[in-house]
């Protein structure tokens, strides 16, 4: 009995904190949905950030900004949570194998620096930023490592395979098995919100492996890396307005698709 109760208690901990969790990732997507957006139609200048953290920080200087980092931040702490309790138990009563651990672990270190990275802006210390932290990373592995630039041009390539299973994940649509409360017109909106979802943030993984392929084929230190200099990429070159534009659409549906989940995923 004391057993089964340890059980029940940890699902319910794991439920509260996933749903939480899920609603502030959705939040966060759908602000740097609109943030893509704005600079592709040429709102944002090359100084500002558009990522995550630049989807945060603009969300500080609004009415209300404080209350709602402080959300942010108990939403990234329930989010990494979440992952924790998912790679020891797993999800949906199903045994989790190395992969989704190892997947579980890394959700649980980005979750914890988003955390971080918006307490620091909670306490009004913007501090340099992840992706400025990645590029002076690079530099100095390629420049200290006889075999830094090799090594850096293999985490582009993996970080491009997980890109193309980002897309690959959307288009064959594997997210649906954890909708099994969705049926009828809701379930195909919200499986076509997960397909661009899934489809955008692997078109951004994708491009950010690029860039560290270019970094190292270049040995270039200067490089910027990460989704501000993915998306800055892609709308850099003629047809970029247009790509980035269906990516950000892409991205903020993500957003949506991540509120969905908050209420319909089975996340215990």
């Amino acid at each position: 009995m004391a057993t089964l109760t340890r059980s029940t208690d940890s699902e319910a901990v794991a439920d509260g904190a996933g749903r939480v969790g899920l609603i502030a990732r959705g939040f966060v997507y759908c602000l740097l949905g609109v943030l893509a957006l704005v600079l592709a139609f040429g709102g944002t200048s090359q100084g500002d950030q558009v990522d995550q953290r630049g989807a945060i920080k603009e969300l500080a200087e609004k009415p209300l900004g404080r209350p709602l980092l402080v959300a942010l931040i108990i939403g990234f702490l329930a989010y990494a949570l979440w992952r924790v309790l998912r790679a020891f138990n797993g999800e949906g009563h199903e045994e989790p194998d190395t992969k989704s651990r190892l997947v579980d672990a890394g959700k649980v270190v980005i979750y914890l620096g988003f955390a971080y990275s918006t307490f620091k802006l909670l306490v009004g210390d913007e501090g340099s930023g992840q992706q400025q932290a990645q590029q002076e990373f690079t530099a100095q592995l390629m420049a200290e490592q006889a075999w830094g630039r090799w090594a850096v041009g293999l985490v582009g390539g993996a970080v491009i395979g997980v890109g193309l299973w980002q897309c690959w994940r959307g288009v064959e649509q594997k997210f649906r098995k954890r909708l099994t409360e969705l049926v009828g017109e809701e379930r195909k909106v919200v499986v076509a919100l997960g397909v661009a979802g899934h489809v955008a943030r692997g078109v951004v993984i994708g491009v950010i492996g690029l860039l560290l392929i270019r970094a190292a084929v270049r040995f270039d230190g200067n490089q910027p890396v990460g989704v501000d200099a993915a998306l800055k990429e892609v709308v850099s070159h003629s047809y970029g307005p247009f790509v980035l534009a269906a990516v950000a659409a892409g991205v903020f549906a993500f957003g949506l698709y991540s509120f969905a989940e908050a209420k319909y995923r089975t996340v215990s």
